[in-house]
């Protein structure tokens, strides 16, 4: 299987075939593309690179975060296919965009769990910044090391403010153990703009502070990195 290199900002004309590797020197501010994605995939892709601070996207990087876009996972990783990832548990297939172990990747096309059919991605930029959440918090650690009681105060201000319904309605994110780790993921890409589309309307309403807080979280690491 081969790949191209793009620099998130460059143009596609300018991208080169290469063998896949994770964590080279040279990954900064790239994405990896699976041969054969669209170019309206690839700047979907970079849109939602971009929309991340470079300082953040540096600190990323500097810890071995990458990122990969593929046709999907059925063509591109086929043995991962049938693999439960996540919270949800759903296998590789159907889901949009993942992060594991350090690598972002996201998929043009899916597998839709209530149709079965294979579907276009809707807005892959936005997974994107959600998974880069994900990354971002295994770096700094305020979820997955529990480093912050700050923001368990925020996310449980949340929570606690919501009525019955948006609980149910936001079970994703108020679910026991793991919701705190998924708002904080939401939260990012909703800092930087492009929340994933399921949720746009109804997660910034419903998690103000945790949104503030990561927000904050954001430009201290920014500042930081520079």
């Amino acid at each position: 299987m081969r790949f191209v290199r793009q620099r998130s900002v460059g143009a596609i004309d300018r991208r080169r075939s290469l063998p896949l590797t994770f964590g080279s020197p040279d990954m900064v501010e790239e994405i990896l593309y699976a041969a054969g994605v669209s170019a309206e995939f690839r700047r979907a892709c970079a849109a939602g690179w971009d929309a991340i601070p470079p300082p953040v996207r540096r600190l990323l990087c500097s810890h071995g975060v990458t990122v990969r876009g593929i046709r999907s996972v059925a063509d591109d990783m086929p043995k991962f296919a049938a693999t439960p990832v996540g919270i949800s548990g759903r296998m590789a297939a159907h889901l949009q965009a993942f992060h594991r172990r350090g690598r972002i990747i996201v998929a043009e096309s899916h597998v839709s769990l209530a149709t079965g059919r294979v579907e276009i991605t809707d807005d892959p930029g936005a997974y994107l910044c959600h998974e880069a959440g994900h990354a971002f918090d295994d770096v700094i650690g305020v979820t997955s090391n529990n480093k912050s009681p700050a923001f368990r105060r925020a996310y449980q201000g949340d929570v606690s403010a919501m009525t019955s319904e948006s609980r149910v309605e936001l079970l994703y994110f108020t679910q026991p153990r793991v919701g705190r780790r998924e708002t904080f993921a939401e939260a990012f890409a909703v800092a930087v703009g492009l929340p994933t589309p399921a949720f746009e309307d109804q997660f910034a309403t419903a998690f103000p502070r945790s949104v503030a807080f990561v927000r904050g979280i954001i430009q201290e690491q920014s500042k930081a990195v520079q």
